[in-house]
C-alpha cells in the first residue's frame, strides 16, 4: 500500500477531486491511520498504482495491492 492516495471530490471523476493525503514512499504504512482533510465531496477515492517508468525500494511489490480493511468517513 505504500506510496497511495486519497481524494476527495463532488463527483466520480475522482482525478478532478482534491488530493487530501499522498503517503511518502520510504517507509511503509502503519495498521492503523488517522488522517484529517479539511474539504467536502461525496466520494473517497483510495488509489494506489505502481509506474513501470519509477525505481522503489526493494521490499516493495512490482504490484499495487491494497490491503484496505476499513475506511471511516465521518463529515459535518
Amino acid at each position: 500500500m505504500a506510496g497511495f492516495k486519497i481524494f476527495v471530490s463532488g463527483s466520480k471523476e475522482w482525478q478532478t477531486g482534491h488530493e487530501c493525503y499522498h503517503h511518502s514512499y520510504l517507509t511503509a504504512p502503519p495498521d492503523v491511520m488517522n488522517i484529517t482533510c479539511s474539504t467536502h465531496g461525496r466520494y473517497v477515492t483510495f488509489y494506489n498504482e505502481r509506474k513501470a517508468s519509477t525505481v522503489y525500494p526493494l521490499n516493495y511489490s512490482k504490484f499495487a495491492y491494497i490491503q484496505l480493511c476499513e475506511m471511516e468517513v465521518f463529515g459535518q
